[in-house]
């Protein structure tokens, strides 16, 4: 009765949610940025010496030299410069740099028209919908050698010049050959009270010192683009050589784009990590690692090499920095990894869809699990789709799902699978707010033991209250209902923001809540904090688990190409089960350098 009672309140607040998502997002017509992804990179653009070619050279949020006012917060000149589109709108559009509005709140692809949020790919004539590659678009009413267009003297890459406030996260290359080459090194000392988050002895308690070189290398015609990736880490822990670890990492990806819409890419990936999850995701995680350059995320915010994430109105909007050092309970086990991905992305007239299907390959140092799950090797099948339009002037619709199957070697897990499908809507920016609800449903089934599956939902809500500063508060609900008859060795999908890992076969409803902040005090100093809750209700049994996480970050760019960075994160799991209860503490002091 208590949970038909509860399932009715939540089910009747998702609908209201729902419908004041819809109220709110039609009768707002105000500047925003643009989400989904609607932005068209330029075809056949090179890199230039300092940026990205996806974003021009216009700096996000600096002016490139005292004259050319390209920023997001320079004012338009009386007359109106020319912008992306080469056209000016009644009002004097600016393009990249010049707000028109009374809030500067002009989105970075877009025409200030009359009605202010026509993207890239339209004309700022009324109704207008013409794609970036007709006659309208930055390829024929305005050149790319021009003083007003994208590959004006305002870029970052040209003559920008030394007090023009160009931003640390954009970074030079070593040329050689026609590649671009990107190193780094990262060195760090680390400690923990309880390492692996155990909840039972014998508790690691280690002070750490670790180094990570790094180096990307890039080649690109416009059309080709190759990008290989090598990364070493290794920690070395004086009081317990145990757990010193050794990992590396290296990727190859080859990306196609004939056309400035539709993009193809392949990607192989070798990876080798020393410590463990005891569980493992039923959906493998995505390859990703930190860009060279500025990278255009497929939601049409940009990945900074700091690890920031900035909307296409220069807001900063996230930060990508890894928040748990372990989740769930971690072990001594080394592993190999082999990966191979497929994707391709059409970018609409009004909206994006990404297809991708990857193989990996998992060999374990060491037997993997207890008892008739344990296993050695298992080899996974991925499919993901990520898609999203636009419903009007404001809201947009999108939808992203996984499959993915798995088979172990000789186990009574030996075939099974997950899939995770959610579907929801959001909206651009109205005033200093942005938000999004999805609705889902997740599920899995391991041969010879059952199925499990449930709904999935949540929401965000974002609050800009000025340029400098980001508020994001988010909530999951997941619900697991199981007849799977053996433990499983596989995770539910969780968001990442939580320490703890629930198998397939457990009966759960798991509600996860987080809060985000981030605050650019000085163009050097930026801080990152997040906060989050987890509460784990076992339907049908009494146990009760409740998990906080509290992670801060503070970085000081104290040269143009040297980060320094202080985190310190705390961790705690509190159960009614017995052995399950855990805390953690965890400080790490770093230094990246970017050669």
């Amino acid at each position: 009765m208590h949970w038909a009672q509860s399932d009715l309140i939540r089910s009747h607040a998702l609908r209201i949610a729902f419908s004041a998502l819809f109220f709110i997002g039609w009768i707002s017509a105000c500047f925003a940025q643009s989400e989904p992804p609607l932005t068209v990179p330029r075809a056949g653009a090179l890199p230039g010496p300092g940026c990205d070619a996806g974003l021009g050279g216009t700096s996000l949020y600096g002016n490139a030299s005292p004259t050319a006012n390209a920023s997001p917060a320079a004012n338009a000149s009386a007359a109106g410069n020319v912008g992306l589109g080469g056209i000016t709108s009644p009002a004097g559009n600016a393009g990249l740099g010049g707000n028109t509005s009374p809030d500067g709140n002009v989105p970075l692809y877009s025409n200030n028209s009359l009605y202010g949020n026509v993207p890239l790919y339209g004309t700022p004539d009324l109704g207008g919908n013409i794609p970036l590659y007709s006659n309208s678009s930055l390829y024929n009413n305005s050149t790319l050698s021009s003083n007003s267009s994208l590959g004006s003297y305002a870029s970052l890459g040209s003559s920008a010049s030394p007090g023009g406030n160009v931003p640390s996260s954009c970074r030079s290359a070593i040329p050689i050959e026609g590649w671009l080459l990107y190193p780094s090194i990262r060195v760090y000392s680390t400690y923990s009270d309880n390492l692996f988050l155990s909840p039972t002895a014998p508790i690691i308690k280690a002070l750490g010192l670790g180094a990570s070189p790094s180096l990307t290398a890039q080649w690109t015609n416009g059309i080709h683009t190759t990008t290989i990736y090598a990364n070493f880490n290794s920690e070395i822990y004086p009081t317990d050589n145990t757990i010193n670890t050794f990992n590396r990492e290296a990727t190859v990806t080859q990306k196609y784009a004939p056309l400035p819409d539709l993009t193809f890419t392949v990607l192989g990936d070798y990876t080798h990590q020393t410590i463990s999850s005891s569980l493992t995701n039923s959906i493998p995680n995505a390859i990703s690692t930190l860009p060279s350059t500025p990278t255009r995320l497929s939601n049409g915010n940009v990945e900074l090499p700091n690890g920031q994430i900035v909307s296409p109105s220069g807001q900063i909007v996230g930060q990508v920095n890894p928040v748990l050092a372990n989740s769930g309970i971690a072990l001594v086990n080394p592993y190999d990894q082999y990966t191979g991905t497929a994707t391709v992305s059409k970018i609409f007239n009004n909206g994006i869809l990404t297809l991708g299907s990857s193989l990996a390959s998992t060999d374990y140092q060491s037997t993997q699990g207890m008892g008739p799950t344990s296993f050695t090797s298992f080899t996974t099948k991925t499919f993901k789709e990520d898609g999203a339009f636009w419903l009007g002037p404001v809201l947009y619709a999108y939808s992203d799902g996984a499959f993915s199957t798995r088979t172990e070697n000789a186990n009574l897990d030996a075939n099974s699978n997950a899939y995770r499908v959610v579907g929801g809507i959001g909206t651009r920016q109205f005033g200093e707010f942005r938000g999004s609800l999805y609705f889902g449903y997740q599920g899995s089934e391991v041969q010879g033991s059952g199925t499990a599956g449930g709904e999935v939902y949540g929401g965000k809500i974002s609050y800009y209250p000025t340029p400098a500063w980001t508020i994001t508060a988010a909530i999951d609900e997941t619900i697991n209902i199981s007849s799977q008859t053996a433990v499983s060795t596989q995770a539910l999908t969780l968001p990442a923001d939580t320490p703890i890992q629930v198998p397939l076969s457990s009966s759960t409803r798991i509600t996860n809540t987080s809060l985000k902040t981030q605050y650019t005090i000085s163009p050097q100093w930026t801080a990152t904090g997040t906060f989050g809750y987890t509460r784990t209700e076992y339907i049908d049994s009494p146990q009760r688990d409740n998990a906080w996480l509290a992670d801060v970050v503070l970085s000081y760019d104290i040269w143009r190409n040297m980060t320094l960075t202080w985190e310190y994160q705390y961790t705690s799991i509190i159960s009614n089960a017995a052995n399950t209860s855990a805390s953690r503490n965890l400080v790490t002091m770093s230094a990246n350098y970017r050669f």
